[in-house]
């Protein structure tokens, strides 16, 4: 179970863990662009004056950085604090699973992870949706195919969150992380693995992440914490569910297309919300996700499954996102589609549905 410490100037607490954790060489994962701004300086005071710096190339997780890291450091840190969003984060994951477990699964991904030689990791979020910062698994691309890594060795020990971190983030760039962590809620919610645990922190998600997103306090660092707060409970959520259908149709978005996380699991969630209520009206093995399913189209503010998928859209468009594939300049190759989703993901959704189907999801005007 990782630890959060969630609240302003939390940085000051990060000495205090590192501590306790023994830590002496500390390797430190941060994004190119924020190791070349004050943001390590901020953070430096704290840190242990011996402190190796990785920043991984590219714009998703890939597995041949975590090795890069390991071959051109060595194993000489004993714990990895992870600056950044979900894709430093998940690096960091890959990397503390040691250098001789990581080679093995690059090798070969049918390789059992068992996570005996982890190193510590502490995940300093610079964004909240992701929920990286709690799940004890990790999304990283081999030869730009998307790659689920779990093992509960892989949960951080800790999450340092400072609200105040994710002030100088574009609004844009917040609301699509924000959304990413209402799909967590809402995924996790209507998912073949849900539990009363995780309909708690799934509902959670949804409300706070709503609340935050479309009613968006005046006050910035009130709206900060809050999407904090629904970015650890969403990832709490999945922790224990996984995610469904908008997430295994998202990653090809984000891989061959570049469209951020967020907004892609968004092109797909507002149809996917109005086919799983009409189906609910003839599929009687549905009906046990009636409640989670109304919770969420209370909080979303649509009446039935008849206007979800508007409400949805309506939402996206107030935030200055679109839904229409034609507008993002996208083509859509079934062949390259069916290389990029998450078969697993499909099957853990209540709604059945094959990927074909899962293409009428998606908005082309």
């Amino acid at each position: 179970m990782t630890k959060v410490l969630l609240t302003p100037n939390a940085v000051e607490r990060l000495p205090h863990v590192l501590g306790c954790l023994g830590c002496r060489h500390c390797l430190v994962v941060i994004g190119g662009s924020s190791r070349n701004t004050e943001m390590l300086q901020r953070w430096s005071g704290y840190l242990p004056s011996t402190r190796p710096v990785f920043s991984p190339e590219g714009a998703v997780p890939q597995i041949t950085e975590a090795v890069r890291c390991h071959r051109d450091l060595g194993d000489s840190f004993d714990s990895i604090v992870a600056i950044g969003g979900g894709r430093i984060i998940d690096t960091a994951k890959a990397i503390s699973l040691g250098s001789k477990e990581l080679t093995r699964f690059a090798d070969d991904p049918s390789y059992e992870l068992r996570g005996d030689a982890r190193i510590p990791l502490v995940a300093i979020p610079t964004i909240a949706g992701s929920g990286s910062e709690v799940t004890p698994f990790a999304v990283a691309y081999r030869q730009g195919i998307k790659q689920s890594i779990r093992h509960p060795a892989l949960a951080p020990v800790a999450a340092v969150i400072d609200p105040q971190l994710a002030a100088t983030v574009p609004r844009l760039q917040r609301a699509v992380s924000g959304l990413d962590a209402i799909a967590h809620g809402i995924e996790a919610l209507l998912s073949n693995r849900a539990s009363e645990a995780s309909d708690l922190h799934g509902r959670k998600a949804v409300e706070i992440g709503c609340k935050a997103l479309f009613k968006p306090p005046d006050n910035l660092l009130k709206q900060l914490t809050e999407l904090c707060w629904a970015s650890v409970s969403g990832g709490m959520a999945i922790a224990t569910t996984t995610t469904t259908i908008p997430h295994a149709m998202s990653y090809y978005f984000t891989s061959v297309h570049g469209v951020p996380h967020g907004h892609a699991v968004a092109l797909t969630m507002g149809r996917y919300l109005h086919r799983f209520g009409a189906a609910m009206q003839s599929e009687k093995r549905l009906r046990k996700w009636s409640e989670s399913y109304e919770y969420i189209l209370h909080q979303l503010g649509a009446r039935s499954h008849s206007d979800v998928e508007q409400t949805w859209y309506e939402h996206l468009a107030c935030l200055g996102i679109t839904a229409s594939l034609s507008s993002l300049g996208i083509t859509i190759d079934m062949d390259v589609l069916r290389q990029h989703v998450n078969r697993d993901r499909f099957a853990n959704s209540p709604l059945q549905m094959s990927v074909a189907e899962a293409r009428t999801l998606l908005v082309d005007q």
